[in-house]
């Protein structure tokens, strides 16, 4: 069976959103281990369609001062912004700007990449700290795993 999918064009993107299957969060652990498999997917997806020019990736930008977020208690949105490296929420124009970003042209290049804002998550609540590493590239914002 064919059809007019994605596979038509030759230069197409993929860009999915996430959160929570890369910092889990209490209360969600189904709906964290659903994003982590699209991870893992998205990395998979990214090697079978890179011959087609066709680039998948995953943006995962944490908690955006939206409505949702302004409704949370004070006290969890000072402890959010605590873990947050910027010491605030994203924008939505900044989520939006790197959606933007890798849907255009400029970047056919990158591909199979989970895109996030790094975190500081306490473990085991002893105060000690997970630093996730990241990329550098003069093409990208802050964010690139």
């Amino acid at each position: 069976m064919r059809g007019p999918f994605i596979l038509s064009t030759g230069w197409e993107r993929i860009i999915n959103m996430s959160i929570i299957g890369i910092t889990g969060n209490m209360g969600q652990s189904n709906y964290a281990a659903s994003n982590a498999a699209l991870t893992g997917f998205n990395k998979s997806l990214a090697i079978e369609l890179a011959g087609k020019n066709i680039t998948v990736n995953v943006v995962a930008l944490g908690f955006t001062a939206t409505d949702m977020v302004e409704h949370l208690p004070g006290q969890v949105k000072e402890n959010l912004i605590q873990m947050i490296l910027m010491k605030r929420f994203a924008r939505p124009d900044e989520v939006g700007s790197m959606v933007s970003y890798l849907a255009s042209p400029s970047s056919g290049y990158i591909t199979g990449r989970s895109i996030y804002e790094k975190l500081r998550i306490p473990v085991n609540g002893l105060g000690r700290s997970i630093h996730r590493e990241r990329l550098h590239s003069p093409a990208l914002p802050r964010w690139i795993e």
